[in-house]
């Protein structure tokens, strides 16, 4: 039988009877449990022993199971650090999925945001993308068990990714897998200095990363008018 569906059997001998199941789990799906009831009776816990059920000449008895299957979720979140950052910036994420042998990926799975916003990830051979601001995050809902993921995200401008370093990847399971990306903006901000001859001196510094790079920048306009140089400064 389909979800919903009955069966009835007439004319059978009265008596006493076992009704037994054999739980087949949808594409990607887990088994969690299994209740029955006899003639709209107490709800009970299925067991490998079967449903006993009493026909009685006259009557009809009626046994009913309800068998509740989970599926799995991905979550991403974003947070954003450092004098630079703003919540307000668009983080790119690809989140690729790869199905086992036997579980088919759908072309889409419904999705929802931390400030209770709702879309879908749609996917191109198991290929989707999703755009967080700092300070959300998502969490991707239906995903069939065993489906590995790989979740990416694109170099944001003047941002360093600091966790994770790498790519995240994992098997999605019953319990809902969390990614947390975080990246970090800081910058040393320069302001134009003049001269008692009134002439505007250009700043001149060097700045060299732990790792030997020397930052560069380009001169700015801030809103009171004055210049400024801002450069970017990578954490540690």
């Amino acid at each position: 039988l389909k979800a919903t569906e009955k069966a009835k059997l007439a004319n059978i001998p009265v008596g006493q009877y076992t009704v037994t199941e054999t739980a087949i789990a949808p594409n990607g799906t887990v088994l969690v449990s299994r209740t029955y009831t006899v003639d709209s009776g107490a709800s009970k816990a299925y067991t490998d022993t079967g449903i006993a059920a009493k026909v009685e000449s006259g009557k009809t008895t009626t046994v009913a199971l309800t068998n509740t299957y989970k599926q799995g979720g991905l979550t991403i979140s974003k947070t954003v650090k450092g004098n630079a950052a703003d919540e307000k910036d668009k983080f790119v994420f690809t989140v690729e999925l790869t199905a086992p042998e036997g579980v088919t990926l759908a072309d889409s799975y419904p999705y929802t945001l931390s400030d209770e916003t709702t879309g879908t990830l749609t996917l191109t051979d198991g290929v989707g993308t999703i755009t967080l601001t700092g300070g959300l995050s998502v969490n991707i809902q239906e995903l069939p068990i065993g489906v590995t993921y790989t979740v990416s995200e694109e170099a944001a401008l003047g941002y360093v990714q600091t966790a994770p370093t790498e790519p995240a990847t994992g098997v999605i399971s019953t319990d809902s897998a969390v990614v947390s990306f975080t990246n970090v903006r800081d910058v040393v901000r320069l302001i134009k200095v003049t001269d008692p001859t009134g002439l505007t001196v250009a700043p001149k510094v060097t700045v060299t990363g732990s790792d030997g790079s020397i930052a560069t920048a380009e001169a700015l306009s801030a809103n009171d008018g004055n210049a400024y140089l801002e450069i970017p400064v990578k954490p540690g």
